[in-house]
């Protein structure tokens, strides 16, 4: 939809409310005509920033990214720069220019460079395409991450061995030769150059597979000089990590033991010791960024259930300050000198957008959704319960309808994220898996709670669900909802429950273990773990949660929803995408499968060629409005 449609709706909604008219329930098609902002790239002399914008669905359901501009001045339009597809926006280290990922001949991503002058020029031709790319700081080079394309010629599939590696190749700007760099038969997923553009920090697995790209990817510094490949000094490290401006360190984030929780550390090349950052900061930090004095750092928190900007001192190890927001993403980029930092933001009342932050003083850039100005708005707080196990802190965001005073119970939903590594955070809840903006405009409150096994407080509360899905964190859910009806908010007789992934694992678990809530919306559910720990695309997850199914078969059963179907009385709509690898369809299919042959009151809805997450808009139109209609007849 294009702006102009926006400001239009806009219009119509505010001229309504001028005449004293109710503002209407929100719709799926109103929550499908957001367009989404994302990956904002700060300018290096921090004037402008570029960010991503993915569009609103097409007749067919596809939306498409485009690319964007704001300059950071005040009252500044955001305009388009390029039309189509377009990806990973990046400027180069003069800012006289900036790279761009978009179909090239071959109809794969190739790397592109735009001029300010308006130019482009296609840099790659790569036969498999282009995933990645990092520009060297002295202007000279592009580190490249290509992937030739697999044989699939073949009348079988070799498991395991189907995986084309991707490899890195180094493009001379001047000459605009492409220089293949030997990884010993390695797998490259991530690359950052060193100050002085002698040395990579490179991420590499055995092979491009995304169980090993999550699980089992090491971090070593490549110098191009001699062609070494140093030793590892990382093993499970995820995929952010930078160089200290000076070269002097490298920070980086890694998975701890098992794969459950992430922490954030520095390694010293000089010296090939490392140490870890802010061990007693209990929150997540999902990114960060060096400032220009190579000692002080920015980083993006998460604790409870909302984000917050750190300055961190990373000499003590300390945090200078703290700065609370809103966000949507956790990326941060930062201009040269560092006094200018963009995000991806929010508010409880507003999607998304562009943010600036100068001198601790935050600035809305752009406005790309007029439109929900006028659409009814949820009152949204943060909201925290004590544990009845023991006594733990759990905290969560609570919406109620527009103008709700306290003075009735409602009826409530409880959506659970997935994960269970996941968090709700404080903000805008409106898209095709985050409901409680609609489902509020309906009259409805919404609990969206981060139980232990979250990111929301540190690595042993993420950890907390080893060996016990459908414990602990089942039972700090039911205590908020507990909370909600001594409160007099929730209403009993009328509670539903809900979620994707491991919320539709926790929701089927609840269903199976009581009868509180009266309508489940149970979406890619892993409810057999015994069969799901050894058909997933990522085994590894399960590992660090239970182990194999051959040590623990009986602990996996227990913990298994599909083992409680006989105790199910609340109707159930499962709904999946046919194409999931990460939760097979079957899984989804075992449970209504299981619950239609003992007569109960269930529906299944597979979405055709869809993966885990669901992309085409056609199927997020009908998820919300089948949820809304479930909701609406059994609540």
């Amino acid at each position: 939809m294009a702006l102009s449609s926006k400001f239009w709706q806009t219009g119509l909604a505010l001229l309504a409310a001028s005449w004293g008219l109710s503002a209407a329930p929100i719709t799926p098609e109103q929550v499908l005509s957001q367009t989404y902002v994302f990956d904002p790239q700060i300018a290096p002399d921090g004037t402008s920033v570029l960010f991503s914008m993915l569009s609103t669905p097409d007749e067919k359901g596809i939306r498409t990214t485009e690319l964007w501009q704001v300059a950071t001045r005040k009252g500044a339009k955001a305009r388009q720069v390029l039309k189509g597809e377009a990806t990973e926006p990046q400027w180069t280290n003069d800012g006289h220019a900036f790279g761009y990922l978009a179909a090239g001949n071959n109809q794969k991503p190739q790397l592109f460079m735009r001029r300010l002058d308006g130019s482009s020029q296609q840099l790659t031709h790569l036969t498999g395409g282009v995933y990645q790319y990092a520009w060297s700081p002295d202007g000279r080079q592009v580190a490249v991450l290509g992937q030739e394309p697999a044989n699939n010629d073949k009348p079988y599939i070799e498991v395991d061995k189907h995986f084309a590696p991707i490899h890195l190749y180094l493009l001379n700007l001047k000459s605009g030769k492409l220089h293949r760099q030997s990884l010993g038969g390695m797998s490259i997923s991530g690359v950052r150059w060193g100050p002085k553009s002698q040395r990579l920090v490179v991420r590499l697995a055995e092979t491009s597979s995304i169980n090993n790209y999550f699980y089992h990817s090491s971090l070593h510094v490549l110098d191009l000089a001699s062609g070494k490949l140093g030793k590892a000094f990382e093993h499970s490290a995820i995929n952010d990590f930078s160089w200290a401006p000076d070269g002097h360190a490298i920070a980086y984030c890694r998975l701890n033991t098992g794969g459950i929780a992430e922490t954030c550390h520095q390694y010293w090349p000089a010296t090939g010791k490392s140490a870890r950052l802010l061990p007693h900061y209990h929150g997540a930090i999902p990114s960060l960024a060096w400032m220009p004095d190579s000692r002080h750092m920015m980083m993006m928190g998460f604790f409870g259930a909302h984000h917050e900007i750190l300055w961190v001192d990373t000499k003590t190890n300390t945090v200078d300050k703290k700065r609370r927001i809103s966000a949507f993403e956790a990326t941060l980029t930062l201009s040269r000198d560092g006094k200018k930092m963009a995000f991806s933001g929010d508010r409880t009342d507003h999607p998304n957008e562009v943010w600036l932050m100068q001198n601790n003083t935050l600035t809305q850039l752009t406005n790309t959704n007029p439109q929900v100005d006028a659409w009814p708005k949820a009152q949204v707080k943060e909201v925290h319960w004590q544990s009845s196990i023991d006594d733990t802190p759990i905290y969560g965001v609570l919406l109620t309808p527009p103008g709700y005073k306290g003075d009735k119970p409602l009826k409530t939903v409880v959506e659970l994220h997935g994960g269970p590594e996941w968090r709700w955070s404080y903000g805008w809840q409106s898209s095709w898996h985050e409901w409680g903006v609609m489902l509020a405009s309906r009259g409805y409150a919404v609990l969206l709670p981060n139980p232990r096994g979250s990111v929301s407080q540190g690595v042993a509360f993420s950890r907390a669900v080893i060996n016990d899905w459908g414990g602990g964190d089942y039972q700090d859910i039911l205590d908020g909802v507990d909370m909600l009806e001594k409160d007099g908010i929730a209403d009993p007789k009328h509670l539903g429950i809900g979620g994707w992934s491991y919320g539709g694992y926790m929701s089927a678990w609840a269903v199976g273990h009581t009868d509180r809530f009266k309508a489940a919306v149970v979406g890619a559910p892993p409810v057999d773990l015994v069969s799901f720990v050894n058909t997933t695309d990522t085994p590894d997850f399960t590992l660090g949660y239970f182990g194999t199914a051959a040590d623990n078969l009986k602990l996996l059963q227990q913990r298994s929803p599909i083992s409680y179907l006989k105790n199910v009385h609340t109707p159930v709509l499962v709904m999946q995408g046919q194409q999931d690898t990460r939760v097979p369809v079957t899984q989804g299919l075992a449970f209504y499968r299981g619950l239609k042959l003992q007569g109960k009151t269930a529906e299944m809805v597979e979405y055709k060629g869809a993966p885990h997450w669901i992309s085409n808009g056609l199927h997020q139109r009908d998820i919300m409005h089948r949820m809304l209609d479930w909701f609406g007849k059994y609540l």
